[in-house]
């Protein structure tokens, strides 16, 4: 702020017509540079303050929507724990039917419950095929000789199976490699 009081007695003292009109001028302009400066400061007052409720409104506007996620997050975790119940109720029943079930077989099987009665010797059939068996494509056998040396016998000679060896700790591990 200016000291008025200054530019007052610049004015009273000057005796000369230009002096007093200069401390008048001076007087003036230096009110003026105030007024100004305190319009600016006031500008930024005012931004100032448009900046901190805009802040503060984004503020509320986070803190609710976080606290609507928090509740929804809280209502599908209770729901989601209900399910788990439910599921586990089911599951214990279904054990327990299952061993009713193993316990029941497991008895009729010990009382020989499954095994009919002989019955007449009937006459004897014709004879039945001679026992080849057709390979199919895709399959395949794996032997050994006393060496260790594994063999892979298969019937697809446009694709055969692929194997790959690995050995950890000593130990050797044979992994069949599924086409896709």
């Amino acid at each position: 702020m200016a000291s008025i009081a200054k530019y007052l007695n610049n004015i009273l003292s000057a005796v000369y017509g230009k002096d007093v009109r200069q401390s008048i001028h001076d007087s003036i302009k230096k009110i003026n540079e105030e007024v100004e400066s305190n319009q600016e400061a006031e500008a930024e007052r005012v931004n100032a303050e448009k900046n901190r409720v805009t802040a503060e409104n984004e503020r509320e506007a986070a803190t609710t929507d976080a606290l609507n996620k928090i509740h929804i997050a809280i209502s599908d975790s209770e729901e989601s724990t209900e399910n788990a119940l439910q599921a586990t109720a089911e599951a214990n029943t279904a054990t327990s039917n299952m061993q009713e079930i193993i316990n029941d077989m497991n008895n009729k099987i010990a009382s020989d419950y499954y095994r009919g009665k002989q019955g007449i010797k009937g006459d004897k059939g014709d004879r039945g095929d001679s026992g080849i068996i057709v390979p199919i494509n895709g399959m395949f056998t794996l032997s050994s000789d006393e060496e260790g040396n594994v063999y892979a016998n298969y019937t697809d000679e446009e694709s055969p199976p692929i194997f790959e060896v690995e050995e950890i700790n000593g130990e050797k591990y044979v992994y069949y490699i599924i086409p896709d």
